[in-house]
């Protein structure tokens, strides 16, 4: 589960409202983490990467999107419920919970 922080900077970017707190900040349609862009509305979905950092804050901060649950088991990460491999690519993530990785 998300924590509150997470939560409310995931409403944040769907309502395209300003939220900062500590580590986290969202401008508009983006949001930050340590200054790292992880998520981004664009083309009717979510467009989220981990920018490398393979950290539980990160998928804190995710999970707290709607539509978006990020979990990990034995050091693998998975989105929605499936593996996700390349957490580093930009994916994109529909309303319906669906995903692929953008070309």
């Amino acid at each position: 589960m998300p924590r509150k922080q997470s939560v409310r900077a995931g409403e944040a970017l769907v309502e395209g409202r300003y939220f900062h707190r500590t580590n986290t900040a969202v401008r508009g349609d983006k949001m930050f983490l340590f200054g790292n862009k992880i998520a981004w509305l664009k083309e009717g979905g979510i467009h989220i990467t981990s920018c490398g950092e393979k950290t539980q804050t990160t998928r804190s901060r995710l999970s707290g999107i709607p539509g978006v649950d990020v979990s990990q088991c034995s050091g693998r990460w998975f989105l929605n419920n499936k593996l996700w491999e390349f957490p580093e690519l930009e994916t994109r993530v529909t309303k319906s919970g669906r995903w692929r990785y953008v070309d």
